[in-house]
């Protein structure tokens, strides 16, 4: 498994947990701040954050592997769907590296 952070703006939403994230502030520093509830960080968030970082944890090929064979009664490899399925994700996982 692979952990991977996507930036997301903070206008564009916030994050769904309670806990620790990397922002980017609006100022241009950035730092590791507590998100506590959209309703109570919500205008301060708004005010001060340009972006936060969500955490994304990927399947390496292995797994992905692993998951299509047991979603198909076919090997990952005959079945069409899972062909373009597994081409996706390693593709992602290649640009990732």
């Amino acid at each position: 498994m692979k952990t991977v952070y996507v930036k997301v703006k903070a206008s564009e939403g916030l994050p769904f947990n309670t806990g620790m994230y990397y922002v980017g502030m609006i100022d241009g520093f950035t730092m590791d701040i507590a998100f506590f509830a959209p309703s109570k960080d919500e205008v301060l968030w708004a005010n001060s954050v340009e972006y936060w970082l969500k955490e994304i944890n990927l399947p390496d090929e292995d797994e992905i592997d692993e998951i299509f064979t047991r979603r198909s009664a076919n090997p990952p490899y005959t079945d069409i769907r899972n062909i373009r399925a597994i081409e996706g994700a390693n593709f992602i996982l290649k640009k990732l590296k």
